[in-house]
């Protein structure tokens, strides 16, 4: 079970099956997971993505339950002028 903390200090818990968990499975310099809950469809759910591109690159996450897609790191300035990152 994941749990995580949201800007109100309530606890959010997550509980996902390791098959449940889509994204990368390799990366050099490591994985991160992040679980999140889509803020249009509230949709929760868990994506992986390499630390290089987190730190690096850009990462894009797409909502399996509406298709929106959730802009995690911005680190090449595609989406705004400045990087961002969550």
């Amino acid at each position: 079970m994941f749990t995580a903390e949201d800007d109100k200090s309530s606890k959010v818990s997550y509980k996902f099956d390791a098959d449940q968990i889509k994204g990368t499975t390799r990366g050099r310099g490591g994985l991160l997971l992040m679980a999140y809950t889509c803020a249009k469809c509230e949709t929760k759910q868990a994506r992986t993505f390499s630390k290089e591109s987190y730190e690096k690159g850009v990462v894009l996450v797409r909502c399996e339950g509406c298709d929106k897609l959730h802009l995690i790191a911005d680190n090449l300035g595609w989406f705004r002028d400045e990087k961002v990152n969550i």
